[in-house]
């Protein structure tokens, strides 16, 4: 019998009215595109998209889990086309959408939703309006193949890519397990596979045809839309993936059409409506017999909008007490975990102990939370993102496994070499989990107890290590290697013992380190770049130096900004100045190095840059790609002193000035010091 229900839910029921549908599609893959698409995979593409799958979910035909290829990587390897195709979806899907396309916020939806549901109840008009929210059944596992094949034609897809989008949907089978038991496989014939990484983008190309359906009858005037003015968009209906509100209004004409719209949307994709899960919510002043009778024409009974769209209240009345509890609730919540870890408060001595020890470390304030997080289970490591079904397949950045707590703080080679190197630099006693230690109850018993343990110098030690060790698990999410241990080890003991000094408090001087600067390989020149900023006066200065491989001076420059919103903006500039010096050069191999994380991560993201610096971005990374060869680093505030001293004399003496070959003499020893490290 649940063989029988499978068996059936994914067989094909065919597409009917396809045409209505795809005549509305305009061709939008150049053949550029196509060619970047359908063009052979290199291994860092394949191995990045294998360690974004999660390891238990989606198994492949031979029933293997992507955690099986992950671990052994070095003799496996299997290709995907996720990622190429997500690079695109901004262009292919309308902007009503907000799921899954990179650069679009969930909560761009949530804020236009609420906007249009304050509009439909508050205002004081002759039609009144109404919202429907609608709720599809077996999203994925309804999808009709066919109908996937025609939109894709229709969008301009070639052939080749088509070819290999429908193998890798075709290829799935699937058997039942019931009570402990496997049915026989049989292969389905529509539907896309729960956790692969290819599903919801493709689920967003037959949505489209949805959209499609919806923006033809606005512009007929079917479907009316909220509108905000004379000059502004109508906003007819917003998407999250299956997720779908339709605003219009209350009126027979307006719901036929989107019956009929339903009608096509469903004989077509395969997809079809849950009427008693969907809703209608009618706008002030609309009669009850007129409500019957809309609610008869759409056949959604529930007269009602959901409390809260993609997590947030749709609906805010007077009273604002009653809607945002939840949120006052969930920070009460929070603010008694806190507690916990003061006097009078704790569960038992030994964890009060603990806890007190924590807040009293001789450590920045960030780096107390940052180990508070990890006792209480808040941080956002792979497994714990997993169990909280927000993100699959984030793995350790070093070996590729399944990354937990303590194997992202003390299991991994790499997380367990720096301890050693931070033991054998100080000599402290730092001791790891022991095995028994698995769970995260088990965990926070021990660290409580480890912390408690601690002497004063070790504690703060401990802690900033940890800090520094996530710190450097971010930075290599960014294809950037992750740092060496010796160097983590080293930095976290200069962080403490900086720390300690500005509190009148000291480490042995034995332990001061600072990071080189480093030149570039032979054939290449290096451009470090860095900026001042002087927030009362939204004023800065941007700094530049070029040298080449043996270190010696090409080119510097200083210039004042004068108008300046931010220090990230003075940092962007600095880097433009640099390229641009570098570029009238004619230098072919540049390395760009600055020590701002936020505009390298930037400048060397793939992806479209949608902040408020994204034009500048766009920019650098239009001047980069005129060299011949180029890369970007991240730099320490210690190698990059050059950079920052001529940005400072830049801002403070309000000067802009370039110098050819010899360097000004305010910075010839600084030259020499950073050159020597």
């Amino acid at each position: 019998m649940a063989l029988q229900f499978y068996q059936e839910l994914y067989s094909s029921e065919g597409s009917a009215q396809a045409d209505q549908v795809l005549q509305l599609i305009d061709p939008v893959i150049s053949a550029d595109m196509n060619s970047k698409l359908t063009g052979a995979f290199a291994d860092k593409e394949i191995e990045e998209a294998l360690f974004q799958m999660g390891p238990t979910k989606a198994p492949g035909p031979d029933g293997l889990p992507a955690l099986f290829y992950q671990r052994h990587w070095s003799l496996l390897k299997d290709a995907v086309v996720a990622n190429r195709l997500k690079r695109f979806l901004p262009i292919l899907i309308s902007e009503e959408q907000s799921a899954f396309v990179p650069g679009r916020l969930i909560t761009d939806n949530v804020l236009i939703a609420y906007e249009c549901v304050h509009a439909i109840q508050k205002r004081k008009i002759k039609k009144p309006l109404c919202a429907v929210k609608l709720d599809m059944m077996k999203t994925y596992d309804r999808v009709e193949w066919r109908f996937l094949e025609e939109m894709m034609t229709k969008m301009g897809f070639c052939e080749n890519w088509i070819h290999m989008i429908m193998r890798c949907v075709g290829t799935a089978r699937f058997s039942v397990k019931l009570n402990g038991g496997l049915s026989e496989h049989f292969s389905p014939s529509r539907g896309f596979r729960q956790g692969d990484l290819l599903s919801p983008y493709l689920f967003l190309y037959c949505v489209e045809g949805f959209s499609a359906l919806l923006r033809k009858a606005q512009v007929e005037r079917r479907i009316e839309g909220v509108g905000f003015g004379r000059d502004s968009p109508t906003i007819a209906h917003l998407l999250f993936a299956d997720d779908s509100i339709v605003f219009l209004e209350a009126s027979t004409s307006n719901l036929a059409a989107l019956r009929s719209i339903l009608q096509i949307y469903v004989a077509s994709s395969g997809q079809r409506v849950n009427l008693q899960k969907s809703s209608i919510f009618f706008g002030k002043g609309c009669p009850e017999q007129v409500k019957g009778e809309l609610k008869e024409i759409i056949n959604i009974l529930g007269e009602a909008l959901s409390e809260k769209y993609l997590g947030l209240p749709t609906v805010v009345g007077r009273s604002k007490d009653g809607v945002f509890k939840y949120v006052s609730d969930r920070s009460w919540s929070k603010i008694q975990e806190l507690r916990q870890g003061r006097p009078g408060s704790s569960g038992s001595c030994e964890e009060h102990r603990g806890w007190l020890t924590l807040w009293g470390a001789e450590v920045p304030g960030k780096a107390k939370i940052h180990t508070w997080r990890l006792i209480k289970n808040g941080l956002a490591v792979g497994e714990e993102l997993s169990r909280r079904h927000i993100k699959y397949g984030v793995n350790c950045v070093v070996c590729g496994r399944e990354e937990s707590l303590i194997h992202r703080f003390w299991g991994s080679p790499h997380s367990a070499e720096v301890w050693a190197q931070c033991r054998r630099l100080t000599g402290f006693p730092l001791t790891n989990p022991h095995k028994r230690v698995r769970t995260s109850s088990e965990l926070q018993s021990w660290m409580l107890d480890w912390l408690s343990g601690l002497k004063e110098q070790e504690l703060a030690v401990g802690i900033m290590v940890i800090y520094q060790n996530w710190l450097a698990r971010n930075e290599a999410r960014e294809d950037v290697k992750i740092e060496d241990p010796q160097s983590i080890a080293r930095r976290s003991i200069h962080l403490v013992d900086e720390w300690a000094n500005s509190r009148t408090k000291s480490l042995s001087e034995a332990h001061r380190v600072t990071e080189a600067w480093l030149p570039p390989a032979a054939g290449w020149l290096k451009a470090n770049a860095d900026r001042a900023f002087l927030k009362e006066s939204e004023t800065g200065g941007c700094g530049l130096v070029i040298r080449d491989h043996h270190g010696e001076f090409l080119l510097g420059a200083s210039r004042f900004l004068r108008s300046v919103s931010d220090p990230e903006r003075a940092e962007l500039l600095a880097c433009k100045l640099a390229l641009e010096l570098a570029r009238n050069r004619r230098i072919e191999k540049i390395c760009l190095e600055s020590d701002c994380l936020a505009a390298i991560t930037k400048l060397r993201s793939n992806d479209m840059d949608r902040s408020i610096h994204g034009p500048l971005v766009e920019e650098i990374k239009d001047l980069l790609k005129s060299f011949v060869e180029f890369s970007v680093c991240h730099s320490r505030r210690s190698s990059n002193g050059v950079a920052h001293c001529l940005a400072r004399v830049g801002c403070i003496n309000k000067v802009c000035n370039t110098w050819m070959d010899h360097p000004p003499e305010f910075i010839v020893n600084l030259l020499a010091q950073e050159g020597a490290g």
